[in-house]
């Protein structure tokens, strides 16, 4: 379903003649599905848009940069859709905060962990050129089970758990083909922040801003994967919910990227209100430790995850996305963003 919408869009925008109903059809042929990522409102999505919607999508589009599927995601039929971060937007936006040459350290997964390997705390190869199979093979062969994700992959696609007994050398030439894979240690949770969901690694999203000196926590959220699924990614029907900065605490409720609201985890049914992650000051000590690595990178995206080693990183992105964000505080963070610069 992400391939035809991503399909759609490149299509729609491809052919700027096409006209507003004809490319607001084609987004809306694509977010009409349930396990769609852009089924907001799903009474919105069923029935055919009026005149009026068409209206106002088409405003939204052409004054907002805001993609049909935003509009449903975000709820924009009651939302006003004026302050919310679009996809259209964001890397100019990012663009503001950090160096054009920061972008380059960030290229992959493999140069990432070049920048943060202490945070780390676990083996990670890259799987990409000739060059890299007897360090790989040394690992695979020490640490299997082990988990691989495409080099410059995003949203959790593509990821697999390589398990053990396999022949290192055939597993080699697959993962080289194309851009390549980064395989790494398994994390291992620890408690309660395991068993929101076992299958996955659960982790915090931290998108800090350095202004002044100062690390400020962004909005940060939690990140659960549902039963059987391997990521956490909301794109991959993971559950968010917003984290207070100060405390760890959870909130209330929890969002999803198909429109719907859980009070508690849907397949282990841990209630999140009052639930604290732990040992927070370490994540804040973190947070401040990572935001300060690349001064020249003002605004980063970082996912940490509670292990047995303590609060670890998982990645690191220089071009994160903003959904999880406005959808956890339910409204647009545009203009507060902006007054971070």
């Amino acid at each position: 379903m992400r391939i035809l919408k991503r399909a759609a869009i490149a299509v729609a925008n491809r052919f700027p003649l096409l006209s507003d109903e004809s490319k607001m059809k084609i987004y809306c042929a694509c977010i009409t599905d349930p396990e769609s990522a852009a089924s907001r409102h799903l009474e919105l999505l069923s029935r055919k848009p009026d005149q009026r919607m068409y209206a106002d999508m088409r405003k939204a589009l052409h004054k907002y940069g805001m993609f049909y599927d935003e509009y449903a995601v975000y709820g924009c039929d009651v939302n006003p859709p004026g302050d919310y971060i679009t996809e259209a937007g964001r890397m100019t936006l990012l663009s503001h905060f950090n160096d054009k040459n920061a972008f380059s350290l960030f290229a992959d997964k493999y140069s990432v962990y070049s920048l943060f390997r202490d945070y780390y705390k676990r083996r990670l190869v890259r799987v990409s050129r000739s060059s890299d199979y007897e360090a790989f093979a040394s690992f695979y062969n020490d640490c299997a089970p082990v988990f691989a994700k495409p080099l410059r992959g995003s949203c959790g696609n593509g990821a697999v758990i390589l398990e053990s007994g396999d022949n290192a050398k055939a597993l080699f030439e697959t993962l080289s083909r194309g851009e390549g894979y980064v395989c790494e240690e398994l994390i291992r949770q620890n408690g309660a922040v395991r068993d929101f969901n076992p299958d996955s690694v659960n982790t915090v999203r931290f998108t800090t801003v350095l202004k002044d000196g100062k690390v400020i926590p962004f909005y940060p959220f939690f990140r659960m994967g549902r039963k059987g699924g391997i990521t956490d990614n909301a794109g991959a029907s993971g559950v968010m919910v917003p984290v207070d900065s100060e405390t760890g605490r959870l909130g209330k409720v929890g969002r999803d990227e198909n429109g719907r609201y859980f009070n508690r985890h849907p397949d282990s049914k841990i209630p999140f209100d009052g639930f604290l992650l732990p040992e927070w000051d370490n994540a804040l000590n973190l947070m401040a430790s990572l935001a300060r690595t690349v001064p020249a990178a003002r605004c980063v995206s970082f996912d940490i995850a509670y292990s047995a080693n303590g609060w670890i990183l998982v990645e690191a992105n220089l071009r994160g996305q903003f959904i999880g964000q406005q959808l956890c505080c339910g409204k647009g963070l545009y203009t507060e963003l902006v007054s971070l610069l």
